[in-house]
């Protein structure tokens, strides 16, 4: 039963009071169609392109390098509110000749993670000094780089990845093929 004389007031949604109008079509139904849309092509696209920047790496080239400096340096790193772990990595300092030019690079790897050591493992074992390769060297060795041929004052040591970064890029790819889909599904 109405009462006469007040009317009570309806809460408006939220669209509506974010400044989104109802048309005789939804459209704010279609800006979030085309928003899902967006989000699904940004995501493959992100993950398709760290995906074909690691996989030219296979065409860098392998070259002989001099070492000018290194020592090892380390960060710590919070695993929990009461557990820190310390990680171990080099820091070096590397001359090489490409097409009779020379250059200098402090790169090791692409990613920190790729190449630094935990001082103690999951089971508690400390590192070895065979797992930190970088140990073994000293200022004047000759060790193996890799050079970007097209750039080639890009250079690093390590030129490998982590399984763990290319999954991520792959879920990223995935991802955006299942937003995709539903969107396709809701369509």
């Amino acid at each position: 039963m109405r009462s006469s004389g007040t009317r009570q007031k309806t809460p408006r949604p939220l669209a509506r009071s974010l400044g989104y109008k109802r048309s005789g079509k939804g459209n704010l139904g279609i800006q979030s169609h085309y928003i899902i849309l967006s989000i699904a092509i940004a995501l493959s696209a992100i993950g398709i392109f760290r995906l074909n920047k690691y996989s030219s790496l296979n065409k860098w080239v392998k070259l002989g390098a001099i070492i000018l400096s290194i020592k090892e340096s380390w960060k710590d790193v919070a695993l929990s509110p009461y557990s820190i772990a310390k990680y171990y990595y080099p820091e070096i300092e590397y001359e090489y000749n490409f097409n009779s030019n020379s250059y200098k690079s402090k790169a090791v790897s692409f990613n920190l993670q790729n190449i630094w050591v935990c001082e103690v493992d999951d089971f508690g074992i400390e590192a070895k000094d065979d797992d930190m390769f970088w140990r073994a060297w000293q200022k004047g060795d000759e060790i193996s780089i890799y050079v970007n041929p097209q750039q080639p004052s890009q250079a690093v040591i390590i030129n490998e990845l982590v399984s763990q970064y290319k999954s991520h890029n792959l879920a990223l790819i995935i991802s955006g093929i299942l937003i995709f889909t539903l969107w396709l599904y809701v369509k």
